[in-house]
């Protein structure tokens, strides 16, 4: 799996995300802070899956979605 960005990298800028939303592009958030940081702010839509799990978790996650 991979991230599909255009020009490459591994993240997006905020303003990237609200162009996606806005123009309704097929997207998926893959949210990694822990549940502590969450509670301070939440992504609405993301998957939640704190950082030390993503390996043994990575069959949560679909292999036909963009992730950012």
């Amino acid at each position: 799996m991979s991230l599909d960005i255009p020009g490459g990298g591994s993240s997006i800028s905020v303003s990237q995300l609200a162009s996606w939303r806005q123009a309704n592009t097929p997207h998926a958030i893959l949210d990694v802070r822990e549940p502590a940081e969450l509670e301070i702010c939440a992504i609405e839509g993301a998957l939640h899956i704190p950082m030390q799990q993503v390996p043994s978790r990575l069959q949560e996650l679909p292999a036909d979605t963009r992730w950012s």
